[in-house]
């Protein structure tokens, strides 16, 4: 936008068009940091969905049925892992 609409828009807006622009509330830091942190959190577990379906999608194309990770974060990372020649 070129400064001459910019001022246009503007008078438009003062002098009673509400339909010319519309005003918006700039975000303080504390939000602007809390909704960038919301929206890294959410990409974040998508990206960690996409993968976990393309490692499932990559070893039942090889043949291995169901891979099981034991304990709530696998800290200890025990598997189970079951297919044809597999079944441990």
């Amino acid at each position: 936008m070129d400064v001459e609409a910019m001022e246009f828009t503007l008078k438009a807006y003062l002098l009673g068009d509400r339909s010319a622009c519309r005003p918006v509330r700039l975000l303080s830091v504390a939000e602007g940091d809390a909704k960038r942190l919301s929206r890294k959190r959410t990409q974040l577990k998508k990206e960690r969905t996409r993968h976990v379906n393309r490692i499932r999608a990559l070893l039942v194309l090889h043949g291995i049925r169901s891979v099981l990770v034991f304990g709530e974060d696998a800290g200890g990372r025990q598997f189970r892992i079951s297919g044809p020649e597999y079944d441990l």
